[in-house]
């Protein structure tokens, strides 16, 4: 698919070529006339000269003042002159060329010198008027001079095509560029507002004005951004308020159901230890609610220093195995290596752990989570894959959305609040990294976490 810009620059470029090559067929269709101009202002005078000096020899010695005309004057090299008399008859008894004989009776008495050109010389006639009144005709035969000799040497016509080309093209490209940059702008704009920046904007500066579709498009689009970011924020505050005040509630509750257990029969402890854990996964929700709430609005401070993310990964793999073992799964970290970056470790830690968690809830019983970290191309490489059933390739965009569930497969069963990858995402996203998913050909779900390494390797 080509871009408008390429479109436009190509459709104008096309018409400036369009009209030079126009011009040019133009120019050799009707070469000779033209050529023939050009040779009347840079041999006219010369041919006049000859025409008149060969009339007054023959008329003041006859045939032998031409022969001897022909002995003493030195004309360029190759040249012949023909004198007519006014019946037509060749006074010097030369044979005259078609060529010449049909150009030498289209002249007439008081025209300037025509001119023709013949495929290896350039014929020039002229009628030369004496003092008797009578009229001779006069043709030469002109060996073709060189082209670089004429008023407009080739290599001058092709650098002035060649440059009046390259400006054209250039004024198009600024064309179709200046035509085409709002639209850039307000691409640019809204690729920014799908990545999750909300403030981006088109803008309506003095450049759009000038096109009226384009303005009325880019004034729309901020229209629309504006209000899905009110939206979006409204939401998020509902979230947040909701999150907080169900907090003070569900603590209370939590500290009823501890004192209800200290007096509680046998019978009615199971349900209360139900109940508690069902208050404490309520307690995580809100927790999570509350911190993608504070990652999307940039609200969590990010605390930097140099760690070693080895340490870091190699502390979530410990505290997952636990978990793993009572699924009768396994994790295990493979080419381990030091890399040290600048990132808050707490923050980094979470976002591991919970691609860790949710790959060890998606692996098939008796296979283990594999997590390699590798250093790439300047870049930490951390790669979590697990032996489950994958996800549908067209619900992989979506897995980081909050509360979004794959409907067929892996969150169906796996009992998750679908905000573990959300924070994640954020997190990492929050350190300039990106988490690629991809389905293995092999079968199960490879999630790889790439992270600027701003400090060298020790």
């Amino acid at each position: 698919m080509r871009s408008l810009r390429d479109i436009v620059f190509r459709w104008f470029l096309g018409g400036v070529l369009l009209l030079v090559t126009t011009f040019a067929a133009i120019t050799v269709w009707t070469g000779q006339d033209l050529l023939a101009v050009i040779w009347s202002e840079r041999a006219g005078p010369f041919v006049r000269y000859v025409a008149e000096m060969t009339v007054e020899a023959y008329e003041d010695g006859g045939t032998s003042a031409l022969e001897t005309l022909d002995q003493k004057t030195s004309l360029p090299a190759g040249v012949q002159t023909f004198l007519l008399s006014p019946d037509g008859t060749e006074l010097r008894g030369r044979k005259i060329d078609p060529s010449l004989a049909s150009l030498l009776a289209s002249v007439h008495t008081g025209e300037d010198v025509k001119f023709k050109l013949a495929a290896v010389s350039t014929l020039a006639a002229i009628v030369v008027k004496t003092k008797q009144n009578r009229q001779f005709r006069v043709g030469l035969i002109i060996p073709d001079t060189p082209i670089t000799e004429l008023p407009l040497p080739l290599g001058a016509i092709l650098l002035r095509v060649g440059l009046g080309l390259c400006i054209a093209a250039a004024a198009c490209y600024w064309l179709a560029n200046h035509l085409t940059r709002p639209l850039t702008r307000l691409r640019e704009a809204a690729r920014k507002f799908a990545g999750g920046d909300l403030r981006a904007r088109g803008g309506t500066d003095h450049s759009l004005h000038k096109v009226a579709e384009i303005h009325a498009l880019a004034r729309d689009f901020d229209e629309m951004a504006a209000r899905i970011e009110s939206l979006m924020e409204g939401q998020r505050r509902l979230l947040l308020d909701v999150s907080h005040e169900l907090r003070t509630p569900l603590t209370r509750m939590t500290l009823t159901l501890g004192i209800a257990r200290r007096s509680a029969s046998a019978e009615i402890l199971p349900s209360l230890e139900r109940m508690e854990r069902e208050a404490e996964k309520l307690n995580l929700l809100i927790t999570r609610v509350i911190a993608v709430n504070r990652m999307e609005s940039n609200g969590v401070p990010l605390v930097k220093k140099t760690v070693d993310l080895m340490e870091i990964v190699s502390q979530v793999v410990e505290d997952a195995r636990i978990e793993a073992q009572a699924q009768q799964k396994f994790v295990q970290l493979l080419n381990p290596m030091r890399c040290m970056l600048d990132g808050d470790p707490e923050l980094l830690a979470s976002a591991i752990e919970n691609v860790v968690r949710n790959a060890i809830r998606h692996t098939a019983t008796g296979t283990a989570v594999d997590v390699r970290l590798i250093v790439k191309d300047g870049s930490i490489e951390l790669s979590v894959t697990d032996n489950g059933p994958g996800v549908p390739e067209d619900h992989l965009p979506r897995i980081f959305d909050p509360f979004y569930r794959v409907q067929k497969g892996r969150e169906m069963q796996s009992g998750g609040i679908g905000l573990g990858l959300t924070i994640a995402d954020r997190a990492v996203r929050l350190h300039g990294g990106k988490i690629s998913p991809k389905n293995r050909p092999e079968g199960g779900l490879e999630m790889e976490i790439s992270l600027p390494q701003l400090v060298q390797l020790i």
